[in-house]
């Protein structure tokens, strides 16, 4: 009730976010009132776009009537409220879309500002950027008609949230100042209620003492604003950005976000090298922080350097046990390593016999670890039942598990009973990986005519997929055949040729993409590339037991030029 007996009182769970230029005041003195003006012009422009983004014009939000939202850009400083008219058993669900879109509203506000003009031309003048602090808090308001003075000078009353919380918020902004890495600080309540997985992206606790709250309060800096086992959150940078930041990054050595962030950019741009180099400097700045290490070992296993992947990959799951991609990714990894150390084995390397196996097993137990972690989330981890799924179905192919027949068909049902279940979820992404997955147990089942379904599908998600990297549409294609051809003896032939050619060049024949350069471009990249494959040496000795000249093959590849655009089919065609 309030105060005149009205019934618009409402208790609600809101995300409240204080975001505000560091050192405004000494800026003030320092500039013209011209000069000032602008600034902060430029910073009420920048966060309201920010807002716009991902509150007024994101379709999303938009289309729930039940998630409402308070802001304002007063000067120097936004204020950001969310909350939602739902019951108590929709709360939590709401709660939690509140807070990530209350974290994914203070990194893109990071980024926008650190790249405006302002800031910009402090980094060309080799000066420091200008920082903006950020403080997030979760707590209950009360949401009512409360009294506002008009411009006008008439006094009425508007709906709004006001209470404790919002206090609590501004004070944690105003302690931000004193960060270390990101400036962007947030509540016990906020931090308690992100996923372990996300937790480990927080520096330590710190307890304030914050004037006018009696208690001390625990909060928790954000160490990097990247992709925090959450894509969501990954950077995305014009070429003009990303040279912001190479700048920024040369005078701010040891600035913890600018660095991951331009890694992270490096690492979504498939430039490996580049990559590396910023992981490393940021685990020398943090030797504990556990996604640093976890992307220096994608690196290199997404450039196909398992050896060089395992040690960083072990670490990371070391520092962070609870995280399901640390697990997988290690038993992926894993899993290649085993299949390279039987082929040096069958070559009469010297290597301890049947060591490889040992390598299976542990993957298979990595991955057994991931899916507990994530049991309740299937469908936002499928990606880590269908990578155990393959690695069992590895498994069995190369002999690793000791079983009669019967056992086999069991063994494999459990891996497809995986594989199913991801695929039956609403919203599949990066379906090619499935159905590639199925195929390759389908046909170790004898059930070739689906087998082959499946592995068509894959391809055509993989063609259909317009945004796919380059190298990741190599490497998938490539697999895929190269699976298909294995299980299959009749297509094996044709099959391990398509493996080299799709490995090679694949990406360049995609349906209706137009092209107009020459394949010789980037022929020692691609070619370095394609001999790091796991499976090359295998299809390079099979080819050539059939007289195929792998080289010659490879090097009509290289040499086919493309003068002008043509269809998918025609280039086909002409390769063929």
């Amino acid at each position: 009730m309030n105060e005149k007996g009205g019934n618009n009182v409402k208790k609600r769970k809101a995300v409240i976010l204080f975001a505000d230029i560091m050192n405004s005041s000494e800026l003030s003195n320092a500039l013209s009132f011209k000069a000032y003006d602008e600034f902060v012009k430029e910073f009420q422009e920048r966060m309201i776009d920010v807002l716009k983004k991902h509150i007024i014009e994101e379709r999303e939000y938009c289309a729930d009537n039940k998630r409402k939202f308070e802001a304002s850009v007063r000067g120097d400083e936004v204020c950001l409220i969310l909350y939602s008219n739902v019951d108590e058993k929709e709360e939590e669900t709401y709660r939690k879309k509140d807070i990530k879109l209350s974290l994914l509203i203070a990194i893109d506000m990071k980024r926008r500002w650190f790249t405006g003009s302002k800031n910009v031309e402090r980094i060309r003048e080799g000066r420091s950027i200008v920082d903006i602090g950020i403080g997030i808090n979760c707590g209950y308001v009360i949401v009512d008609d409360h009294l506002r003075i008009g411009t006008d000078g008439k006094i009425g009353s508007r709906e709004t949230a006001e209470g404790y919380a919002i206090n609590l918020a501004k004070r944690i902004e105003g302690y931000s100042r004193s960060g270390e890495y990101s400036k962007i600080f947030v509540s016990r309540s906020i931090y308690s209620a992100l996923r372990i997985e996300f937790q480990i992206a927080f520096s330590h606790v710190h307890i304030v003492s914050f004037k006018g709250i009696a208690q001390t309060i625990p909060v928790y800096e954000i160490k990097s604003v990247g992709h925090v086992e959450d894509t969501a959150f990954a950077p995305s940078f014009s070429e003009e950005e990303e040279t912001i930041y190479e700048r920024a990054v040369e005078y701010n050595p040891h600035d913890l976000w600018l660095i991951l962030d331009l890694a992270h950019c490096y690492f979504d741009k498939e430039r490996y090298n580049k990559a590396v180099g910023k992981y490393r400097l940021a685990i020398e700045i943090d030797p504990e922080f556990a996604p640093a290490y976890m992307y220096l070992g994608r690196s290199f296993y997404r450039d196909l350097l398992d050896e060089e992947a395992r040690p960083h990959l072990e670490r990371a799951r070391e520092l962070n046990p609870d995280s399901t991609r640390a697990n997988n990714f290690l038993a992926v990894c894993l899993r290649r390593l085993g299949y390279r150390l039987k082929q040096r084995e069958e070559a009469g390397e010297a290597v301890v016999k049947g060591e490889w196996k040992s390598y299976y097993r542990r993957a298979l137990e990595l991955h057994k670890t991931a899916m507990r972690i994530v049991e309740e989330e299937p469908e936002r981890y499928r990606w880590a039942f269908n990578a155990y799924a393959l690695t069992l179905a590895q498994a069995v192919k190369e002999g690793v598990l000791e079983y009669t027949t019967r056992d086999k068909q069991a063994i494999l049902d459990e891996a497809l009973k995986n594989v199913n279940n991801v695929l039956a979820l609403e919203k599949i992404e990066q379906a090619n990986l499935f159905h590639h997955v199925k195929g390759f147990i389908l046909a170790q089942k004898g059930e070739q005519r689906e087998s082959i379904k499946e592995f068509n599908d894959a391809i055509e998600c993989i063609k259909n997929d317009k945004e796919i990297a380059s190298n990741k549409y190599r490497e998938k294609m490539s697999e895929i055949y190269f699976h298909w051809g294995v299980l299959m003896g009749d297509n094996k032939f044709s099959n391990f040729k398509n493996t080299l050619k799709e490995a090679l060049i694949g990406d360049l024949l995609r349906d209706k993409k137009p092209i107009r350069y020459r394949i010789q471009e980037e022929k020692s990249e691609r070619e370095e590339f394609l001999r790091r494959q796991y499976w090359y040496k295998e299809v390079e000795d099979f080819l050539s037991r059939n007289r195929v000249d792998v080289t010659a093959f490879l090097e009509e590849l290289e040499n086919w030029k493309i003068e002008d655009e043509q269809s998918n089919q025609s280039d086909q065609q002409r390769i063929t």
